[in-house]
């Protein structure tokens, strides 16, 4: 066996995949370039050095053999893992992250982290990429204990002195309620509302930001807690009480006219923002750095 290992070329190896799946030596080469007889050269002493014949020829058309069969498809992983293998080693060249932990709000999948994400694993193949979905209060403890290198949460005022944070983008807040919430309450669409009348109502909050010290979203003497924006919606969809979303969060639910949009009284433009969160003690590293500039520029309004 170690004979053979010794022996496998990873051109051979590509010729043989290529052969095995297009079926013709010319094939290969329009596809991939060089000249047919390259790929014939190397698929032959590819044979000698494994003593075992892959292809039957007859004139130009090649038929694969049942050695073929039986090694195609262990011949595309090894290929495949010494690809990766290849792609491992231009990290520790470059010294880009072999592995990056990326912990997210739960309360900012309106923002299509996934994307970002997505983007980064092509990039960087060869980073081993870790996402933490969590809430705002989980981000930080993994932050804090260096379980991730990365945070993305909610702008707030409990950031830990081991962390640094940096506002990465702000986006449109609006206040929403259902229908027959605001017909039940008196509210009439369009028409600015008086702070007594929404104090006096339920207002559906974020609990971890709560927990964070972002006291500030509490404007009702009524608070249902929960821990998304996602769950805040469907809650005030069903007439529950009115909660505070991002405007990308229920867009398609004010055009619908699930929710309506209302505003209190000498109120406009309300905002808030999204942070990154750093370890302190740790230089930023190429991918999670870029996983942060895509996020950004995915959402606009960079800080």
């Amino acid at each position: 066996m170690l004979d053979t290992l010794d022996s496998l070329d990873m051109a051979k190896l590509k010729a043989f995949i290529f052969t095995y799946e297009l079926g013709s030596f010319s094939l290969v080469a329009q596809k991939y370039g060089k000249h047919s007889s390259t790929y014939s050269r190397r698929v032959s002493n590819l044979e000698i050095d494994l003593g075992v014949e892959l292809f039957v020829r007859n004139g130009v058309h090649l038929v694969a053999t049942e050695h073929a069969k039986v090694l195609y498809h262990p011949a595309k992983s090894l290929l495949a893992e010494a690809e990766h293998f290849a792609q491992r080693v231009e990290l520790c060249l470059a010294d880009d992250e072999t592995q990056l932990n990326i912990a997210i709000d739960s309360a900012l999948h309106c923002f299509a982290p996934n994307k970002a994400i997505s983007l980064v694993i092509k990039e960087f193949p060869a980073t081993e990429v870790n996402i933490f979905s969590v809430n705002s209060t989980q981000v930080m403890g993994l932050m804090n204990k260096q379980e991730a290198d990365v945070g993305l949460v909610l702008s707030n005022f409990k950031v830990p002195s081991s962390l640094m944070n940096n506002k990465l983008f702000e986006f449109d807040i609006v206040r929403v309620m259902a229908p027959s919430y605001a017909e039940q309450a008196g509210i009439n669409s369009g028409k600015e509302v008086e702070s007594a009348l929404i104090r006096g109502l339920t207002q559906i909050v974020l609990s971890p930001l709560n927990e964070l010290g972002v006291s500030t979203q509490n404007y009702s003497s009524r608070l249902l807690n929960v821990d998304n924006f996602e769950m805040a919606k469907r809650l005030a969809m069903d007439g529950v009480g009115w909660t505070n979303l991002p405007r990308v969060e229920c867009e398609k639910e004010l055009r619908q006219g699930e929710l309506i949009e209302f505003i209190g009284v000498h109120e406009h433009n309300l905002k808030w923002s999204v942070d990154a969160l750093w370890p302190m003690d740790k230089p930023k590293g190429t991918v999670a750095t870029r996983f942060v500039d895509l996020i950004t520029a995915q959402n606009g309004n960079p800080l």
